[in-house]
């Protein structure tokens, strides 16, 4: 068998024969007017481009736009260095484009061959970056991831981000940038898993510790309020609040839960214990007492008027919502709208021309005026009349001023006059739901002292005022409006030994007739609370005074009957002087916290702390279920007013377990 020659060596023979060969005359020219431009025995060097290419082992380049053949000396037309041409030519020669094939299914075969090796190195053989990366990412179940997906899920509910954060450009850098062998899960994965499994365990923890402080508590109270979202889906708070050992306040949020349909006093009232019982407590059978606190909406007392059946639940109406509701009597019945109008009208121009508020910043320079904005009066919010109307009588100077760049009816000196006297009037209002909204002191016990300073007030502006336009007749539909709304207040007995128990108020505010009978209920709520000893134990000292023995049988329970009575009168009588000794002692200041001062006295006056862990517990609003909706707002914000309200009430109830439960910031990555 004999070999095929190589296309090289055939090359090489050929050229070297031509080479030695010299006759131009018998060369082929295709383009004669070319012939110049050809160098005869002196061909130039073919580029290494040229060479790379199969074809030219049979074809010689002879200038940048022609080859010659070397088997025929043939000139050929390759301008822009085609190659069309030479294969054409080259199937003229059959013997050589045989072997032009083979050659190049034989490069062909070589190049699949080197890619197959190189393809397999580079499966086997990562470079140093790409190896490294791929070690270093933590397994999805790892220790560390999950205590970073944890915080990534407690962050999302704690500053209402929406689940697609971890899809944003800047939150991936800022990730790959702390902790690179980290991959973010996907927003599926925190709304299906990580945020309920995140609120199931703090649920649990927290009802734990619930259960651990209601032992020994004397009385809970609850809050609650009924909200509507962004997306107009309906929802219904509950906060829980309580007094444990050593007078230590506990205000829980227990989370908002999606409430559709009919809002009805009995849906509200089956819709309030459902939503207690979840927590373990049995609101109709439970051997403490639970006060519930709501606004003064018709349907909630529709519900705890008629399905109450045992009366076990004591409603409180919110003190500061009954506040504006007398202010809003007031309002309507003295025709105020004319000058409300008008203060509404200047303050929405102001805040919406950026003109004119740069107008006003420029003459509060000028004047020394504080540099504040005017504030806008709204329906829904609480003392905004006030806030309103003080604030432009604050900036008085400066709106004269620019009054006349106005294009609206000014004010009049009669306004002003009004304005000022309506000021007067709801300054201590203002005041009073301020103090009232406190969280961390007793507030249920500040209602009668609050009420009983703004009617002193509100007389005393009466009695020095004599111009109608001051406001005068504003101030009396107020106290009007109060004395109607209040009345309960004055007669209930919960907020009769909440303010008496409190050391701040006492019997200060009572009348010297009222004040026998607030001790004689005092005793009593203290007789009634007081834990009767097991076995009670009869003392020499008691014995004298009994009976004597009989020699029958018969009697001997008239004896101790006798011996029982003695000691209970022994004990009233110490019930007695307690009190009176902590009446005696002077009242603390109004502006401290009676929670300290019973914390250091519990021991001087033990009959009475049951008293006080039961009645300073009890909050006089029910401000916490509004806050918990304004932040609740912030959740089904416009960019996320899709979620749904599993989803809604996951991450509000996570949001304030997590606030309520003390948690450390774990970030140990190894």
């Amino acid at each position: 068998m004999t070999n095929t020659p190589n296309a090289f060596d055939y090359l090489m023979k050929t050229r070297s024969s031509t080479t030695s060969t010299s006759n131009t005359d018998s060369e082929d020219i295709d383009n004669p007017d070319d012939r110049s431009i050809i160098n005869h025995g002196q061909e130039e060097e073919t580029p290494h481009y040229f060479q790379q290419n199969l074809l030219y082992n049979f074809f010689i380049k002879v200038s940048p736009d022609t080859s010659k053949c070397v088997t025929c000396n043939k000139i050929l037309q390759t301008p822009k260095s085609t190659t069309t041409t030479l294969k054409r030519h080259l199937k003229t020669h059959s013997k050589q484009f045989l072997m032009y094939q083979k050659s190049l299914e034989e490069k062909l075969l070589k190049k699949k061959e080197t890619e197959v090796i190189k393809r397999k190195i580079e499966e086997t053989q990562l470079n140093i970056e790409n190896a490294f990366k791929k070690k270093s990412f933590f397994p999805p179940n790892s220790s560390n991831a999950s205590k970073i997906t944890k915080k990534i899920a407690e962050m999302i509910a704690i500053d209402y981000q929406p689940y697609s954060i971890v899809e944003d450009r800047g939150f991936k850098n800022l990730m790959e940038t702390i902790e690179c062998r980290y991959q973010l899960p996907t927003r599926k994965y925190l709304s299906t898993k990580e945020i309920p499994q995140l609120y199931l365990n703090q649920v649990a923890t927290l009802k734990t510790e619930i259960d651990t402080d209601l032992i020994d508590v004397q009385s809970i109270s609850f809050t609650f309020d009924i909200w509507t979202s962004l997306s107009q889906q309906p929802y219904m708070s509950l906060t829980m609040h309580y007094l444990i050992k050593h007078f230590e306040l506990k205000n829980k949020t227990l989370g908002c839960t999606y409430f559709p349909g009919e809002h009805t006093g009995q849906t509200i009232f089956l819709k309030i214990k459902n939503m207690v019982s979840k927590w373990g407590i049995d609101a109709e059978n439970s051997n403490t007492p639970i006060y519930i606190v709501t606004d003064n909406a018709r349907n909630i007392g529709n519900g705890f008027t008629h399905f109450n059946e045992n009366q076990h639940l004591h409603h409180i109406l919110c003190t500061a919502h009954t506040l504006q509701l007398a202010i809003n009597d007031a309002v309507k019945e003295n025709n105020m709208g004319d000058v409300l109008k008008k203060c509404r009208s200047l303050v929405s121009h102001y805040n919406h021309s950026a003109k004119s508020y740069e107008r006003l910043y420029d003459i509060q320079t000028r004047l020394n005026l504080p540099q504040h904005k005017l504030i806008q009066s709204i329906d829904i919010r609480w003392n905004s009349i006030y806030l309103m109307l003080d604030r432009i009588l604050e900036q008085k100077s400066a709106i004269t001023l620019d009054l006349q760049n106005i294009k609206k009816n000014g004010f009049v000196p009669r306004d002003w006059k009004l304005i000022e006297g309506y000021v007067e009037v709801l300054k201590p209002i203002f005041e009073a739901t301020k103090e009232l909204c406190q969280e961390k002191i007793p507030t249920l016990s500040m209602v009668n002292p609050i009420l009983c300073t703004i009617e002193t007030k509100l007389k005393n502006f009466i009695s020095k005022n004599n111009d109608l336009i001051s406001g005068i007749s504003f101030a009396r539909s107020v106290h009007k409006s109060m004395n109607t709304r209040f009345q309960v207040c004055k007669t209930n007995t919960v907020y009769m030994l909440a303010t008496i128990i409190d050391p701040r108020f006492k019997i200060v505010m009572l009348e010297p007739h009222e004040v026998d009978t607030a001790k004689e209920i005092l005793k009593t709520e203290v007789e009634a609370l007081r834990t009767p000893p097991s076995n009670l134990q009869i003392t020499n000292e008691t014995t004298e005074h009994t009976l004597e023995p009989s020699k029958s049988s018969l009697w001997d329970i008239l004896n101790e009957r006798s011996a029982t009575i003695k000691h209970m009168e022994g004990q009233i009588d110490y019930v007695l002087r307690e009190i009176q000794e902590y009446l005696k002692l002077p009242l603390i200041s109004p502006t401290s916290n009676p929670l300290t001062w019973w914390s250091s006295n519990q021991t001087t006056f033990p009959n009475l702390v049951p008293v006080a862990m039961k009645y300073l517990g009890i909050p006089a609003t029910s401000v916490c279920s509004e806050r918990m909706f304004s932040k609740a707002g912030q959740i089904v914000s416009k960019r996320r007013q899709r979620l749904s309200p599993e989803s809604v009430e996951k991450l509000s109830g996570t949001m304030y377990t997590i606030k309520s439960i003390e948690f450390e910031f774990e970030f140990d990555l190894k």
